[in-house]
């Protein structure tokens, strides 16, 4: 064996991020991929667009008020509303805060093409009826990017402060000092990359959430209106769901911990370790939030493509 076999044999593999964007078909790498290469023509003539600004004449909406607010968030959807809004440094913490603008720029795209009577044209192209909606989806998602490239900025410095205390804790000697076990170090890893996550699985899920929404709807209007309703109802199922886990959890786990159910259902399992759970607990949570969102995600854009179909 050569020096230059030895040296490729104990070469330690690389991950290729963009590799691996292209070799899995889930909503979320295919939403990326539109992103990166930008070639489709239906995602590229979808991005070109502004973002859709909807009328309220001869609605019940139409007056000054509910105009004035939609173009708030209108603009807050297109950047400007993010960085002026008073609560913009809550913004990376509280998802109620930046997710809706991504379900009103998702789910105009749909709802314009049935809007207009081009659907089945648009259906007649060479692409099928999943690939039109995957690039309808990057398109909605991708107008209101910089949202996640922010949230998920802010989200990275904060892991980087926190990461450089845990190791001057753990690994220069003096009364702070703590000692982490293995399963310490992997929750902490765990939380920190779902905490990173978040925002772009987030993106796509509320991007699925506002085409599901346009293929219920016939105008653009409608579609917005579903599409915010769609997210309040599943916003609204985290609150039931305390119904069935509190009285479960008052009594397995320590009055501390269960006081904290409430909030953890409601930020998510990246806090597990913050809000004072074990780290096997939050092991456990993080991963099994993951594949279920994951799963969830897979099944929305499959039902949404089951419907767009049978218009």
């Amino acid at each position: 064996m050569t020096t230059a076999d030895r040296e490729e044999r104990n070469r330690l593999p690389r991950l290729n991020l963009r590799a691996l964007i292209y070799r899995y078909d889930d909503p979320v790498f295919v939403m990326l991929r539109h992103w990166l290469d930008g070639r489709n023509p239906i995602f590229r003539q979808e991005v070109v667009r502004a973002v859709p600004r909807i009328s309220f004449k001869g609605t019940p909406f139409d007056s000054r008020g509910a105009r004035t607010f939609f173009r708030f968030v209108g603009d807050w959807a297109s950047g400007i509303g993010c960085l002026l809004a008073p609560l913009f440094l809550l913004a990376p913490f509280i998802p109620w805060l930046w997710r809706v603008p991504t379900v009103l720029s998702a789910a105009p795209t749909v709802a314009r093409e049935i809007e207009g009577r081009t659907w089945l044209t648009l259906r007649s192209t060479p692409f099928s009826t999943r690939e039109i909606l995957e690039a309808l989806h990057a398109a909605g998602t991708y107008r209101v990017a910089q949202i996640w490239a922010y949230v998920t900025s802010m989200r990275l410095a904060v892991v980087g402060i926190l990461a450089m205390m845990v190791i001057i804790m753990t690994w220069f000697p003096g009364r702070s000092s703590v000692r982490f076990g293995v399963l310490d170090w992997l929750a902490y890893l765990l939380a920190g990359f779902y905490f990173l996550a978040e925002p772009l699985i987030d993106t796509a899920v509320d991007g699925a959430v506002g085409i599901f929404a346009a293929t219920l709807s016939k105008t653009q209007l409608t579609a917005v209106i579903n599409g915010v309703l769609m997210r309040v109802i599943l916003w609204s199922f985290q609150v039931l769901a305390l119904l069935v886990v509190l009285p479960v959890t008052n009594n397995l786990l320590p009055a501390n911990q269960a006081s904290n159910v409430p909030t953890l259902m409601l930020l998510g399992p990246a806090y597990t370790l913050a809000l004072g759970f074990p780290a096997e607990a939050a092991i456990v949570l993080i991963l099994v939030t993951l594949v279920f969102r994951v799963v969830w995600l897979r099944l929305l854009m499959a039902i949404t493509v089951w419907r767009a179909e049978t218009i």
